[in-house]
């Protein structure tokens, strides 16, 4: 009589723990940062920014619309992060530090791109 040989069960897929949307965001953005000064914008994909910030590639389209307008999130970001900055760097009382809010400049040119 033939004996049967342990079947090895294949381990199951890693599952990515739920994040929310605006985790799943800040990486997003956090890296398509990294991939896009490492090379052209032309040569980074979606998925390998997804990848990287392990996330569904789904979720570029879902939450943002596409690579361009992910694109346009870093910028965004990183305009809003020097506005905070530009206070800082100013010497207590100097008058001739000019702050303005970039967000109403950004929105137009977003709704011109679109």
């Amino acid at each position: 009589m033939p004996t049967k040989k342990p079947t090895e069960k294949k381990a199951a897929p890693k599952r990515r723990s739920p994040i929310s949307r605006a985790e799943g965001e800040r990486r997003l953005i956090q890296a398509a940062k990294q991939l896009i000064r490492e090379k052209p914008f032309s040569e980074v994909g979606v998925r390998d920014i997804a990848l990287l910030a392990n996330v569904n590639h789904g979720f570029v389209h879902t939450w943002f619309g596409g690579k361009n307008e992910l694109f346009l999130a870093v910028v965004r970001n990183q305009l809003l992060a020097l506005a905070e900055a530009v206070p800082l760097a100013a010497p207590e009382g100097d008058d001739e530090v000019i702050t303005a809010d970039p967000r109403p400049t950004i929105m137009r040119a977003k709704n011109k791109s679109a």
